[in-house]
């Protein structure tokens, strides 16, 4: 917006002092002394443990990052929006339910534990615009014993949907609670809406993008990035690993792991 304002010839608008981050903080810290969010988590994890997935290594390395994008996975796109809208719940919880499927797959257990990429952006006029890190991973457990497609997605969206309401509560103090580290592997989906109008901007101007690039690392050894491509109801599957940790041959298989999961669930609906 500022480039275009002034590829225009026109004078920017003086920036405003934001105070929004500092209203988080306190919103966080209210969340972090409240005993009612530490019992949820207690009560949902329980003595669940987190996952253990083959490694080959057990020494994590810095700057041994990669990503892996599934192809395939996009095949499934149209499928899954339909039946999400289907059943009357959010694609994040079909989506979700997919990857605890894979999980629970690979670690041979009956339940599976996984953190969740969640935003703690506060629900205020100009927060949108605010910049900061408001991310945080709420690592969630849910059961697989023997049920339904159906009744697994109605689970796991009242599950994600209790959890948010203790969204702000720090990972760190539920590692605490409970004595166990959930730093193994994290879900994150993304629908970035807002960068179709970017779009729309950029066509007047008469200007192309020619590429665009993103760089993260986290202490997770595997994230599952799914993302809604704007515009369509395309979807993408990115698998982000410690490549200390996990072998490309692992991932690869991983990858095709969650087509066929996802094909079994699109089939049984």
């Amino acid at each position: 917006r500022y480039y275009e304002t002034l590829l225009s010839g026109e004078i920017l608008a003086p920036i405003e002092t934001d105070w929004t981050y500092r209203n988080f903080v306190a919103l966080e810290q209210d969340v972090s002394n409240s005993e009612t969010a530490k019992q949820f988590f207690i009560d949902n994890l329980g003595t669940y443990s987190g996952l253990t997935l083959p490694k080959q290594s057990t020494e994590y390395e810095l700057g041994t990052q990669k990503d892996h994008r599934v192809l395939e996975f996009n095949d499934h796109s149209a499928g899954l929006a339909k039946l999400a809208k289907k059943l009357g719940m959010p694609l994040q919880s079909v989506l979700l339910a997919g990857h605890m499927k894979v999980m629970s797959l690979l670690s041979g257990e009956d339940h599976t534990v996984t953190s969740v990429t969640v935003n703690g952006r506060p629900e205020q006029e100009g927060a949108e615009q605010s910049l900061g890190l408001y991310l945080n991973s709420l690592p969630l457990a849910v059961s697989l014993a023997p049920s339904t497609w159906s009744e697994l997605i109605s689970n796991i969206n009242e599950i994600y949907r209790q959890g948010m309401s203790y969204r702000r509560y720090p990972l760190n103090n539920i590692q605490q609670a409970l004595g166990q580290d959930f730093g193994e592997v994290s879900f994150n989906y993304t629908y970035f809406h807002v960068y179709g109008s970017v779009d729309e901007e950029i066509e007047k101007q008469g200007l192309e993008v020619i590429d665009a690039r993103g760089f993260e690392q986290t202490n997770y050894g595997l994230v599952i990035n799914m993302s809604q491509f704007v515009g369509t109801e395309g979807l993408g599957l990115d698998i982000s690993f410690d490549a200390s940790l996990y072998s490309a041959a692992f991932i690869e298989r991983l990858g095709e792991m969650y087509v066929r999961v996802y094909q079994s669930l699109l089939a049984d609906l």
